[in-house]
């Protein structure tokens, strides 16, 4: 299993990374980097990347969606 954060330099703290996840850690993601960044990935996590719907319809591996923030659009 595969997991990205796409902006892990907007987070204060490291968090420990253990278990059978592959974990990367994007420093930041642009919005036209996002559909590559998570094209075979099961866990998006992001604090301030936008994930939209047209985004998502993109990403069949999908599973998980994480946004470390808190707060609404």
């Amino acid at each position: 299993m595969k997991a990205v954060f796409l902006d892990s330099d907007t987070m204060p703290l490291s968090f420990e990374r253990e278990g059978p996840i592959q974990w990367v850690l994007r420093s930041s993601t642009k919005p036209f980097e996002v559909v590559s960044a998570l094209l075979d990935v099961e866990i998006a996590i992001t604090n301030k990347v936008n994930l939209t719907a047209s985004i998502l319809e993109q990403l069949p591996k999908l599973k998980y969606v994480c946004v470390a923030a808190s707060g609404y659009d």
